[in-house]
């Protein structure tokens, strides 16, 4: 009888380790809900980040006819990039296939990258040479996000400080490693366009290539 009640007894739940193990459950429970909630407030914050350079951008582009934006100078060296240049609106990019109206900056920077397209390399819109024109793919689509689903044929507009309007006939597409930079190449025979932006899904970057029609 006495060894009945003493199994009994050890069979019983401890009541420490029921304990223990609800209050680790209540700690990994917390430590998820504090994951989740950081990383919806980054998501979300890059969001708002993200519309507010959209909207900077769009008013630019709106604005673009005001002298205060841009200098009357459309002296540049083709042979180089322009890293002092007096000038911060240098045109307008247009693709209406893919609903893309930007301003073009005129220098390249992560910073002027979130804000809108750059240039990187190349003459000012429509001079003779090879504008290279560099912006974000985001997953939205927004900036070049669609830029993959151009096609030789489409055609891109650049408007330029002197408020021309000129289509380009895109006439090639391919990618290329993140370190090639064969594309910024200048003929100054040619009035061109190149818009470049990255292949997040294999590190590569996509180039499409357009010439003055």
């Amino acid at each position: 009888m006495n060894q009945i009640i003493y199994n009994l007894k050890n069979n019983q739940p401890n009541n420490s380790n029921i304990k223990t193990k609800k209050a680790l459950y209540m700690t990994i429970f917390l430590l998820f809900i504090i994951m989740v909630i950081c990383f919806t407030t980054i998501y979300f914050f890059k969001q708002y980040i993200k519309e507010q350079n959209e909207i900077v951008s769009q008013n630019l582009a709106n604005n673009f006819k005001i002298s205060t934006l841009y200098s009357n100078s459309t002296n540049y060296d083709t042979s180089t990039t322009s890293t002092n240049s007096n000038t911060f609106v240098i045109g307008i990019l247009k693709i209406d296939k893919i609903k893309l109206v930007y301003p073009i900056l005129s220098n390249c920077s992560d910073e002027l990258l979130n804000i809108s397209p750059c240039r990187f390399y190349g003459p000012l819109p429509n001079q003779p040479g090879n504008i290279c024109i560099a912006g974000h793919n985001y997953i939205d689509t927004k900036m070049f996000g669609k830029l993959s689903s151009l096609n030789t044929g489409d055609i891109v507009e650049l408007i330029d400080l002197n408020g021309n309007s000129v289509n380009y006939n895109i006439y090639d597409k391919f990618e290329v490693a993140a370190d090639d930079i064969s594309c910024t190449s200048q003929d100054l025979n040619k009035t061109e366009v190149t818009l470049v932006t990255c292949n997040t899904i294999n590190g590569t970057r996509i180039v499409v290539k357009a010439e003055k029609i």
